[in-house]
């Protein structure tokens, strides 16, 4: 009988310790074994700078006191403009639009006069070698007895127009004005030589006769 009672205390003060060993253990804040300290510390550049641990706005003050300053992603200082960056835009139409035009009348007329005037040299050339004349022309001469003196000799007014054109279109004034003296000067000397051919050929017809 004793021993029973003894056994149903024994189980009872087990319950009563139990009970409120886990009312005790509910009711007590855990503390976690690692955890955040009530200040941190940030190690910068300048030193450590005590942060407090709550977001206040004081902990942005000390952040942004901290920590250096940094150029914003959409400020023009973040990145110098650097010379090679920096390439000149041409603009071809408003070039084309200021270059001087080329006075096509005037061009294709002096044109015209010049390969008519070395036109008329090759024949004058031809007809002096026929009549015993030499051309003294050292790169003419290999072409002197053939046709092919023709073709060959209007390989020059075609340079000559050719920088005719380019100094119509130049950009100094003095080279613009003086543009028609090539053309001008090279059917001028071929007339002047083209006539003394001639004048030579008659003189030696008469003389064989």
């Amino acid at each position: 009988m004793n021993s029973v009672v003894r056994t149903k205390l024994g189980a009872g003060v087990t319950i009563a310790l139990l009970f409120v060993f886990s009312a005790s253990a509910s009711a007590s804040p855990q503390n976690p074994a690692t955890g955040p300290s009530e200040n941190a510390t940030v190690s910068t550049l300048y030193g450590a700078t005590e942060l407090p641990s709550g977001p206040s706005s004081s902990s942005h003050t000390v952040i942004s006191n901290a920590l250096p300053a940094t150029p914003g992603l959409g400020s023009t200082s973040a990145i110098p403009p650097s010379p090679a960056m920096i390439v000149p835009v041409r603009n071809e139409a408003k070039i084309r639009a200021e270059r001087p035009s080329l006075p096509r009348k005037t061009y294709f007329s002096l044109a015209l006069l010049q390969h008519s005037a070395v036109a008329f040299d090759s024949w004058s050339t031809r007809n002096l070698v026929e009549n015993g004349g030499r051309e003294l022309n050292p790169l003419l001469r290999p072409f002197a007895n053939s046709n092919a003196l023709y073709p060959v000799m209007q390989t020059w007014p075609t340079a000559i127009d050719y920088i005719a054109a380019r100094m119509a279109r130049s950009n100094k004034s003095w080279v613009r004005k003086m543009w028609w003296v090539p053309q001008t000067a090279s059917a001028a000397s071929s007339f002047v030589i083209g006539a003394r051919n001639v004048s030579l050929a008659n003189s030696s017809v008469k003389s064989i006769k």
